[in-house]
């Protein structure tokens, strides 16, 4: 026998995670090696949570601004890592991503170790699926796009790439910062569900 009370949680979770998956496959792209989107996530829920609880900012402002902070580290981290070979990138980008939980575990601000709380309630079903649909239709309209094509170029041959004339850096700090932004996205919408978040 369906039941929606028990289903509806496992849906939306999956809905949740598509997304942030998603945000994986738009940095993946461009052959970046990223083992910081869960990270993003984390700093797209601290970000979305603390606008809301805390300063009263509207839910999909506060989404936004998550999004915006997930795309401009990921941007930044593109930039540090750019040079890197694919197995130094993996660890780097782990590496900031533990940072991110040692830093998060000692800010009081965001309740440290004791966990974030109070955040009000504002996903649910048809938030998270809308949001998913938006983010397949922008993943797709990537994929088939000039960026998409400049991307999947410089995933195959990086060399072969700026011989034709693309910009390889721009095409990876792009597609890691767009990437990192839709993990952050999925962040906010999680933090507004679960209504605690914690550094792990």
């Amino acid at each position: 026998m369906f039941s929606f009370e028990f289903w509806s949680p496992v849906v939306i979770t999956a809905g949740l995670n598509a997304i942030v998956a998603l945000g994986v496959y738009v940095t993946l792209m461009s052959g970046q090696l990223s083992v910081a989107h869960a990270a993003f996530m984390g700093l797209g829920a601290y970000t979305a949570a603390v606008l809301t609880t805390n300063f009263g900012v509207a839910f999909p402002a506060a989404l936004l601004a998550g999004a915006l902070l997930g795309l401009i580290a990921g941007g930044l981290l593109s930039l540090v890592t750019m040079r890197m070979s694919e197995l130094v990138m993996g660890l780097a980008t782990l590496g900031f991503g533990e940072t991110m939980v040692v830093l998060a575990f000692n800010w009081d601000y965001i309740g440290g170790a004791q966990s974030f709380s109070g955040i009000p309630l504002k996903t649910g079903l048809a938030t998270v699926y809308l949001v998913l649909a938006l983010m397949l239709y922008l993943a797709w309209r990537i994929d088939g796009s000039r960026i998409g094509l400049a991307a999947r170029a410089v995933r195959d041959s990086p060399i072969t790439a700026a011989a034709m004339g693309i910009h390889v850096p721009w095409i990876r700090v792009l597609t890691f910062g767009l990437g990192a932004a839709i993990a952050a996205l999925g962040g906010g919408l999680s933090a507004h569900y679960t209504l605690v978040i914690n550094p792990e």
